[in-house]
């Protein structure tokens, strides 16, 4: 689904040989500059040399870091498939100085290999050449310690700062200065990105290791391979929300907007659902303290000023897991909920969450040429916080839904995820297995082997995006889903089992390591499970 950027192709100022593309303009027969690609096909973004940077968010402007083996520069090693990042170690710190003792080489073994770290002391005049002496012996060890085919490259991408953290050049100097943790990141898109807490929830935030400073880079990479996925689609964009400020007075979380026309619609077949949360402010200062299930929703009968109440309809579209004490971005897929869009024009969402701060929400229209277009759905099951326990099976084990005549194609979609906590760990730190049938015939089932794992959520930043370095237990997997990131809808095509023009049934258990579950209690399952039909 995804695969590490391995480098670019040709570097927008550089002479290496690679795949490009030119275009000869027809007017003045002049060569128009060509496009950069990456390894992976992504395309590599031209360096932006008018770019200041200022802040979190903005580009990142050329800087020059003297450094022990000469003066670098962003600008000069711009690549467009690379990511960068800034840090200053201090000796004293409880923080940062615990990456003194841990083994860089770990950063080096297991973080994207298309990356520079830029280390910096952040230490007082008099203690700084010391400290810049015990990082390059560090950053030496590392290399000795990782495969020699890989030494030379790792060597001209890490880098031993000769000024001090707060002298730091530039933005760099600018941003360590005014934010409490003295680490910055600039991604893909030339963009400045704030870092997380490098700290390990497995040994209770006592320490910082450089591993987890690869998985910021790692996110980086996930970013830019969906980015290139979103350009590809040519989608039309509609926003919902934008940056809306959950904390003041006039939030309802509802809007009503207006879609594209009935005709414009039909020529739609997916929809996918963009959201983005911010904090306000930096992470450790104004982000929410803990993970929560966040849900956006389409509506019916809503009345958008005001809060949300038993008299509207809505279906959920979404669903979110925020991060402890981080923002981002997930785009997920919504498919279950476009028949109910087709006929545009105006229409109610919602956004429900007790930890969002500022939320963005975009609908992503586009056509899918390998994909079927749903014209009609049904939601079978949806609930919240409904025990998991000796009777749920039999609480769910049957529901009817009339599929019409003219639909050749039929899909279930579930979007599924376990909460709290027994003698078993369930349901979050258990790994269940969900099952379905349609009247009677193959079974489809997904499962969470990963659940209640030491890592994993931490090994999904690079293959679904998690986010990583969250102030909170991140790494541990979970039940279907992971703190801070979105919960992917499954989606089975059912049609060999599927009578159209008639009743059929779906079939529903829950098993744990495979058998039925016999014990009560605190532990829930959280369940939307839709058919959906079309041609």
């Amino acid at each position: 689904m995804w695969a590490f950027l391995l480098g670019c192709t040709t570097a927008p100022s550089s002479d290496t040989a690679g795949s490009t593309d030119s275009v000869d303009t027809a007017e003045t027969g002049d060569t128009a500059a060509p496009t950069a690609y990456c390894d992976d096909g992504t395309v590599a973004r031209p360096f932006d040399f008018t770019a200041a940077g200022a802040d979190y968010g903005g580009l990142a402007g050329d800087v020059t870091v003297p450094t022990d083996a000469g003066d670098w520069s962003l600008g000069s090693t711009w690549t467009g498939c690379d990511s960068y990042v800034f840090i200053g170690v201090s000796a004293t710190d409880g923080y940062t100085s615990l990456l003194l003792d841990d083994d860089l080489a770990q950063l080096l073994k297991k973080g994207p290999e298309h990356a520079h770290y830029v280390l910096f002391a952040d230490a007082s005049a008099a203690d700084a050449p010391a400290l810049q002496a015990q990082l390059r012996t560090l950053v030496d060890a590392s290399l000795d310690a990782i495969p020699a085919n890989r030494r030379d490259e790792w060597a001209t991408r890490v880098h031993v700062a000769t000024v001090r953290a707060a002298d730091a050049p530039g933005w760099i100097g600018a941003l360590f200065a005014a934010y409490q943790f003295p680490v910055v990141g600039v991604d893909h898109a030339q963009t400045i990105r704030e870092v997380g807490y490098l700290a390990d929830p497995l040994t209770n935030w006592t320490t910082a290791t450089w591993e987890t400073l690869g998985y910021e880079v790692q996110l980086y990479e996930f970013e830019a391979q969906r980015q290139a996925r979103l350009d590809a689609e040519g989608a039309t964009v509609v926003r919902v929300f934008d940056a809306a400020d959950t904390r003041t007075a006039d939030w309802t979380g509802a809007a009503t907007i207006e879609l594209p026309d009935a005709a414009t619609m039909a020529s739609f077949n997916r929809v996918e659902v963009d959201v983005t949360l911010a904090c306000g402010g930096p992470w450790y200062d104004a982000c929410p303290a803990w993970d929560t299930s966040d849900y956006f929703w389409r509506c019916e009968n809503d009345d958008p000023a005001t809060e949300a109440d038993e008299s509207q309809t809505c279906e959920e579209m979404s669903r979110i897991i925020t991060g402890y004490w981080r923002g981002g971005r997930w785009v997920t897929d919504g498919r279950h909920q476009l028949p109910a869009l087709l006929d545009g024009g105006a229409h109610t969402f919602r956004y429900t969450g007790s930890m969002a701060n500022i939320v963005t929400v975009d609908l992503r229209f586009y056509h899918d040429e390998a994909s079927f277009s749903p014209i009609g759905a049904q939601q079978l099951w949806w609930e919240t916080g409904d025990f998991w326990d000796a009777t749920y099976d039999e609480r769910h084990a049957t529901h009817p839904v009339d599929i019409p005549a003219d639909a050749t194609h039929v899909e279930l979609v579930a979007i599924l995820t376990g909460h709290g906590s027994d003698g078993h760990g369930c349901g979050e730190f258990c790994p269940s297995e969900q099952t379905f049938t349609l009247n009677g015939g193959a079974a489809w089932s997904v499962d969470f082997p990963t659940a209640g794992s030491r890592d994993g959520c931490a090994e999904r930043v690079a293959t679904d995006g998690s986010l990583p370095n969250q102030a909170g237990t991140w790494t541990y997997g979970r039940n279907g889903w992971c703190p801070g990131l979105a919960v992917a809808p499954v989606a089975w095509d059912v049609s060999a089992d599927a009578l159209a023009g008639t009743e059929n049934t779906v079939g529903y258990q829950a098993l744990l390591r495979g058998e039925p579950y016999v014990t009560d209690g605190d532990g829930n399952l959280d369940v939307g499970v839709w058919v959906v039909w079309g041609n």
